[in-house]
């Protein structure tokens, strides 16, 4: 572990919000925020030996959320398509197994990604056929001004240099060229109700957690103009809003209610009621399947878009508290 600066305005003056584990063998992880900027990233981080270390071949070739991240990839191609223009040159960075581009290549767009797992880009190679570049952002070499589009959907959190990472979209993109970044909202709801179990709590992976006011700086910055940011995935009525918060929602907000009268505290001594804090366990996971479905929308999720949209409306188009933070940039 090394101890850094923010990342975002260079400050050494931090304090620390969270401190997290993966379970009893793994080290702690300090959660800090950056008293200049308000960025949030941790601190001390690993090195980039340590980082590798972590990243093993079920990290991103895993079957857990197969189907759910397939239906995400539509539904934000879904959502996207109003912005993109069409038959344009997309380069997704961090494609997994290729999903977004999927449905863009159907679309008739022009499609390449960049993918650090060698079976993940595989994945993508064999059921869609699409040009997959295989390594980490700053070692893939590509044409300068070659792209109109470049996507990278839960990325930029898990780059220990984003300065760097976001030069090097600049450099790929072509003049007036749209940059479409998704992370997770620190600002989120969610955070603010399950504290430390808040999905976007995925360490060591998740090394910066961006609010939208940091991440719009560090776009600006790099010489993009902002052109919309947004928030999605309040969907505290959902299957997803029970992930998000790691199932513990429900009963955060329940240990909350129980300490504004007092008996929670008094749980814990007569009872020896463990505490909810801290402990930040991974989703076991498997190594997914080589072939491809295309996702079924089902009654349940139709039902659950339903009562979610207009609680979206407010919560995440509005106040900006959905969890996850979206904000569209041009060269």
């Amino acid at each position: 572990m090394q101890p850094v600066n923010c990342a975002l305005c260079g400050a050494a003056a931090s304090v620390v919000r969270f401190e997290l584990t993966k379970g009893t063998d793994s080290p702690w992880f300090f959660i800090n925020e950056c008293q200049d900027c308000g960025h949030v990233y941790m601190n001390p981080r690993p090195t980039e030996t340590e980082l590798a270390a972590f990243y093993t071949k079920d990290y991103h070739y895993d079957a857990f959320y197969s189907e759910h991240f397939a239906k995400q990839a539509r539904q934000f191609y879904q959502e996207l398509q109003r912005v993109i223009p069409a038959q344009s040159k997309l380069l997704d960075v961090g494609c997994s197994k290729g999903y977004f581009l999927h449905f863009a290549k159907q679309a008739g767009h022009q499609v390449t990604g960049i993918e650090y797992s060698a079976d993940a880009a595989a994945y993508a190679k064999d059921n869609f056929d699409i040009d997959v570049k295989v390594g980490s952002v700053d070692a893939v070499e590509l044409p300068a001004h070659s792209f109109d589009v470049i996507t990278a959907f839960d990325l930029i959190e898990h780059v220990p240099d984003f300065q760097a990472t976001l030069k090097r979209f600049q450099h790929w993109l072509k003049p007036g060229g749209l940059l479409i970044i998704d992370t997770p909202n620190y600002d989120s709801i969610y955070r603010k109700l399950t504290t430390d179990r808040w999905v976007g709590f995925d360490m060591p992976f998740h090394i910066h957690l961006f609010r939208p006011k940091t991440l719009r700086r560090a776009l600006v910055g790099n010489g993009f103009k902002i052109k919309q940011t947004t928030t999605s995935h309040f969907n505290i009525l959902s299957r997803e809003g029970l992930i998000r918060s790691k199932m513990f929602g429900l009963l955060t907000i329940a240990v909350k209610l129980l300490r504004l009268t007092g008996a929670w505290e008094r749980a814990q001594k007569s009872y020896w009621v463990q505490p909810v804090a801290h402990q930040n366990q991974p989703v076991n996971q498997t190594v997914g399947e080589t072939g491809y479905h295309e996702p079924k929308i089902t009654v349940l999720d139709i039902l659950e878009a339903g009562l979610n949209k207009p609680i979206n409306k407010i919560v995440a188009d509005r106040w900006l508290m959905g969890d996850g933070l979206r904000v569209i940039a041009q060269t």
